[in-house]
């Protein structure tokens, strides 16, 4: 299995969504994705919620 498809597969489990549909795109979600990218792709989760809230100001 390639590596997108893993994420594909990991990271909607991980948000509790089907990976075919199209998603809200919110603050929540949005958070939600990046950590469990992060996650995915570090093994691990380091990053304070504060650095998440301070992320999304600056979208």
């Amino acid at each position: 299995m390639r590596l997108g498809e893993t994420v594909i597969k990991c990271v909607p489990q991980s948000l509790v969504v089907d990976p075919q549909p199209v998603i809200v795109v919110n603050k929540s979600t949005l958070i939600a994705l990046a950590k469990s990218i992060i996650c995915h792709e570090n093994g691990k989760q380091p990053y304070s919620e504060a650095t998440f809230e301070k992320a999304f100001e600056l979208l």
